[in-house]
């Protein structure tokens, strides 16, 4: 009776909890809605800066500070809605009591380390305040924003509390013994003990180096724990830092640079891109540019999986995810390919390997997280995905075209279109050539920079959204709200990411680990190799940025002390990373398939896409023995 008492009490502080989840959904859509109007100043200031020949003053500054509290303040509905990233391979396999044991831990040790980030954040803001700090150019003093950061944090907080008690309740209605609770105590007594004693240096001894091996090695293990991927790369970065430096400078990590990280207008580039992919999403241009495939390519062997590329590629040149480009073809071009009796195999297997062209026909996130980590120029790696994308493609029809003509049954050809339709079909696709030209070819021009460009090619989808009357308002508060949660999500990865490089450097780990792997006895082209079976092995399992931003700052400057030109550099690790994404068991693009065609079998998605895998490698191999493939378009760049 008591426990029903607990339970009871538990549940009415549960429901306390919920109520302010309206007011996390309000700041997301607030500030959501503050990063639209800032895609959209950034249009009207290149406008202004071509057409009148004046800049609007403080744009950068704006835009940094607007990310931020976009950021800030959309983690903790993310958080109460559970969308953060993790991996869960090992954890899924535990029985039912011993996961909900996991995730109580999980979310006590990951409120903590919120509200220390919090705390340091004020205390950060404080010393902001006394020394009058403003941002530059626009004379606004930082502290809010700071109070802002400390309050997103916070909120977090709150809801990671909130989480752990649910944990607790769902402990008590399975009838979690005695034992597993002592059991739980006794893991979170022991995880205590352990971190006290970690933060004793004096008691190790250990060189940075080891502490740097005995952190890459937690963060392996724990990636796989189903532990959020940003909290554990959070919370190792804190204390290794401390562990090396004293406490002070984990605080310091915690309170500075997560501000100092994502009020950056550097990263206000990937919001615009994530936001333009939404409108394309949102504004069903997928389906036209599939449509126009189809019209043109559906009477060839196998056409409709060639339209399937070729409005793949197309897609790709104005979302530069794979994700997305799955969800898109997979609703649109397999119910078709299926209304004609294609393979399964064939079907599911060109659309699961056409997503991948996404982040390498430009605009591409991939390629602007790894801009931004190695300091290459994002516009240079955009125009060299081009020629690689388009050749991956080739690869893709030619393969398709061929099984299909040897076996007709496998891909039939589809019905017949008029000439009339064809050109009446062209006008559908119009809008997003006009769109890929003006962003990309201006980019290539000189005529702006990449984030201008996300800003730009944002405003033009909109406006074309708008004429075409397929954004209503209520499609943008969509594509606003969503663009909002993706943000908040993938940046306390970047965050993480970030603060866990930051340790690696300041420890010299990174270079150390580089000059060993250069001093390797063997051919250059070895280690590249290696590299590439790293990336796809981990493309298996963890999602993109979290691999570029720990990998890189050890494999980057690997290949440019091997001689080899940053840009292909770029190119060869997004092929190979994303061939993970398709690679069995775990491939996460297969598993989008299966979720939206639930009646095909993992074995027959499996065995589809195979073949696509072993024609990404081959072409990733061709790209590396002729690197000029890729280096050609971004030499002849001006800028």
């Amino acid at each position: 009776m008591n426990g029903d008492k607990l339970i009871r009490g538990l549940e009415k502080a549960l429901f306390s909890f919920d109520k302010t989840a309206r007011v996390y959904w309000l700041m997301l859509v607030v500030t959501s809605c503050l990063l639209f109007i800032v895609m959209l100043l950034g249009f009207v200031d290149v406008f202004s800066r071509y057409v009148f020949g004046q800049s609007i003053s403080g744009v950068a500054e704006i835009s940094g500070l607007a990310f931020a509290v976009a950021v800030f303040f959309g983690i903790a509905y993310v958080g109460f809605k559970k969308l953060h990233i993790g991996i869960d391979i090992f954890s899924n396999r535990l029985p039912h009591k011993a996961r909900i044991i996991l995730n109580m831990i999980v979310y006590l040790f990951s409120a903590i380390l919120f509200a220390l980030m919090s705390w340091q954040s004020i205390e950060f803001a404080m010393f902001e305040r006394r020394l009058g700090t403003e941002v530059a150019i626009i004379g606004v003093p930082t502290f809010p924003f700071l109070i802002v950061a400390a309050f997103g944090c916070l909120a977090l907080c709150l809801v990671l509390l909130r989480h752990f008690l649910e944990s607790v309740v769902e402990g008590m209605k399975a009838h979690i013994g005695v034992r597993l609770w002592m059991a739980s105590l006794g893991i979170t007594a022991l995880l205590v003990t352990i971190i006290v004693l970690w933060l004793q240096p004096s008691l190790w001894q250990f060189e940075p180096f080891t502490v740097g091996i005995i952190g890459l090695v937690v963060l392996f293990f724990g990636l796989f724990s189903g532990i959020p991927i940003a909290f554990l790369l959070l919370a190792l970065a804190f204390l290794l830092l401390s562990h090396s430096e004293g406490f002070q400078a984990g605080f310091m990590l915690l309170g500075v640079l997560p501000f100092k990280t994502i009020a950056n207008y550097t990263w206000v580039v990937l919001a615009f891109f994530i936001i333009m992919g939404y409108e394309v999403l949102f504004a069903g241009l997928g389906t036209d540019l599939y449509n126009t495939a189809e019209k043109w390519l559906g009477r060839l062997p196998g056409g409709l999986g060639i339209a399937t590329v070729g409005a793949g590629a197309a897609y790709a040149a104005i979302v530069g995810d794979a994700a997305s480009s799955t969800a898109t073809l997979t609703a649109v071009s397999l119910p078709e390919m299926r209304r004609y009796k294609y393979d399964d195999a064939l079907a599911t297997g060109c659309i699961a390997a056409t997503a991948t062209l996404g982040p390498l026909i430009p605009p591409s996130i991939t390629f602007i997280i790894f801009g931004i980590a190695t300091y290459t120029s994002i516009g240079k790696l955009f125009v060299a995905g081009i020629v690689p994308g388009l050749l991956l493609a080739l690869f893709f029809m030619s393969y398709i075209y061929i099984r299909c003509r040897r076996n007709p049954k496998l891909g039939p050809i589809g019905a017949p279109s008029s000439f009339k339709a064809k050109l009446i079909s062209l006008k559908a696709a119009l809008p997003v050539a006009i769109i890929f030209i003006l962003v990309i070819g201006g980019i290539y021009a000189g005529i702006f920079s990449p984030m201008e460009g996300g800003a730009i090619g944002g405003t033009g989808v909109l406006i074309v959204g708008l004429i075409m009357r397929r954004l209503t308002l209520k499609k943008l508060f969509s594509v606003v709200t969503e663009a909002g949660k993706l943000l908040a999500m993938v940046f306390l990865i970047v965050l993480g990411g970030i603060m866990f490089g930051y340790f690696l450097s300041a420890q010299g780990i990174t270079e150390m680990l580089a000059n060993a792997i250069v001093k390797l006895p063997v051919m250059p082209w070895v280690i590249i190799a290696f590299m590439c079976v790293v990336y796809l092995i981990l493309g298996c399992f963890v999602d993109a940025i979290p691999i570029l931003l720990i990998t890189l700052p050890i494999f980057f400057p690997v290949a440019l002390e091997l001689g080899y030109d940053p840009i292909w550099f770029g190119v060869i690790t997004v092929i190979f990373l994303h061939v993970g994404f398709l690679t069995p068991p775990f491939g996460p693009l297969c598993f989008i398939i299966k979720g939206i065609a639930t009646d095909i079998s993992f074995s027959t998605i499996f065995r589809g896409v195979f073949p696509f895998i072993l024609l990404t490698i081959i072409v990733g191999a061709i790209l590396i023995a002729f690197p000029q493939i890729v280096t050609f378009l971004p030499s002849v760049l001006t800028w």
